[in-house]
């Protein structure tokens, strides 16, 4: 019978045991859980904080004219009498020689752009007006030939705003009127680009609500 008493105290301390250890393993995973509901959330705050909450627009306080590329009047007056008679549309072209040096120029000579220590958004910012629309253009027009609309606008969402202010200026109306049908779907409904800029800049909203 002291046997039988000494087996059931065995195996009563055996299941407390594996009680135990039943209840740590239910704690662990329900820690695990909560660690990874936080790490979410902080997740999503940060990508909130770094989203692009300030859309490059037509006017900014820091404009200058740093960035204005300096070319020689010979370079201009080769590339006219090189391509005078050069169809536009067959390549190269005298668009795609301007470019190269008046935008693709621009961003390598911008040091703080190349190093990383200014964003996109601040370099534009601190061209002149003028530049900012030129740069908008280009960069659309190699983005869209490259991989349509959506592709520029999944690189260069800065420029999304501004890319309607700088058609509208040029006087690209058919396109004006397109690219303002893909907003809508792609940024929701708006009235005038003023309207856009204004939802974005309401910081009351967290990011993803800005785009109903």
């Amino acid at each position: 019978m002291e046997n039988i008493n000494k087996i059931t105290r065995v195996i009563s301390v055996f299941k407390d045991c594996q009680l135990n250890k039943m209840i740590k393993l239910i704690i662990g995973l329900v820690l695990v859980v909560i660690a990874f509901i936080i790490i979410g959330i902080k997740n999503k705050k940060n990508t909130l904080s770094k989203a692009p909450v300030n859309f490059i627009q037509l006017s900014s306080a820091q404009s200058s004219s740093k960035h204005l590329p300096v070319v020689p009047m010979k370079w201009i007056e080769e590339l006219d009498e090189k391509y005078t008679k050069q169809p536009y549309d067959k390549y190269d072209n005298l668009h795609g020689a301007l470019s190269t040096k008046l935008c693709n120029g621009v961003y390598d000579s911008a040091e703080l752009f190349k190093q990383g220590k200014i964003s996109h958004t601040e370099l534009l910012n601190e061209m002149t007006k003028e530049q900012r629309i030129y740069q908008t253009l280009v960069n659309f027009e190699g983005q869209v030939y490259n991989g349509g609309v959506y592709q520029f606008l999944f690189n260069y969402p800065e420029l999304s705003i501004i890319a309607l202010d700088a058609f509208k200026i040029i006087g690209a109306e058919k396109l004006s009127k397109d690219y303002e049908k893909v907003l809508h779907e792609y940024m929701g409904k708006f009235n005038t680009v003023q309207d856009l800029y204004a939802k974005f800049q309401n910081n009351s909203k967290d990011w993803d609500k800005r785009w109903n």
